[in-house]
């Protein structure tokens, strides 16, 4: 496992492009949801909430939960959880919830840009959420009481669609996505993964990193029976803390 401490080296786009390429080697960058559940933990997880009106919070955080709630493992459907043993991925599936995804900070348009945009750039959705082996952030402490830890990867939240007959939308940070257009025409970001323990608590917080454009990049593919299309890149920043339940 390939350790990052960024309170060493920086966040400098060239700096972050050079330790990429290796630490690729050590991840499992798939373009679906989340692997094995052999020994799965419960989660509680929670995207920032927006009060109505209050665009300082909506320009800071791209994805939103629907209500002032978390997303709870066995509540409201939700299905939340760490999938230990085989991928270490964090999967949330919303049951009853949605996420709001706000797609008007639009970088680089589609081709074509999707219909619905233009009518709702804001989506509130069922979606299908995945953070590539968020498991590893903790799995770097070992036994330490106190830790404090970085680990890269990926975020995949597609699966929804627009109404009947509509295409599935695939939503992801991922440069190294497997799907044809999330990196379109450029390179999306990673997120971190932050990792935090103590005597008295231990949470995750995840959070996608500038890509080499400044952006916080997340790629956006619309896929029906016939046809995948590019449906734009977005500057998409958000916030998800995630503890045990």
């Amino acid at each position: 496992m390939i350790e990052i401490n960024w309170r060493s080296v920086g966040r400098s786009a060239a700096v972050l492009v050079t330790l990429l390429s290796f630490i690729v080697i050590a991840q499992a960058q798939r373009g679906g949801k989340g692997g094995g559940n052999t020994n799965p933990y419960g989660a509680i997880a929670s995207f920032t909430y927006c009060a109505q009106s209050d665009f300082v919070c909506e320009n800071a955080n791209r994805v939103r939960m629907d209500i002032n709630a978390p997303y709870v493992d066995g509540q409201d459907g939700v299905d939340a959880k760490f999938n230990v043993g085989v991928s270490g991925d964090l999967t949330i599936e919303m049951g009853s919830r949605q996420v709001v995804y706000d797609l008007r900070n639009v970088i680089n348009f589609g081709n074509p840009q999707p219909d619905w945009w233009y009518s709702d750039p804001i989506q509130t959705v069922t979606a299908h959420i995945n953070v590539g082996n968020a498991w590893a952030a903790k799995e770097q402490c070992g036994a330490a009481p106190v830790c404090d830890e970085i680990y890269l990867t990926r975020m995949n939240g597609g699966g929804w669609d627009t109404g009947r007959q509509t295409p599935n939308n695939r939503l992801q940070w991922n440069p190294f996505s497997e799907q044809p257009f999330i990196n379109t025409p450029a390179e999306t970001s990673w997120v971190e993964v932050h990792y935090s323990k103590n005597a008295d608590d231990e949470f995750w917080v995840v959070t996608p990193l500038p890509n080499a454009g400044g952006y916080y990049l997340a790629g956006l593919q619309s896929e029906s029976r016939k046809t995948v299309t590019a449906s734009g890149q977005y500057n998409m920043p958000f916030r998800l803390e995630i503890r045990l339940k």
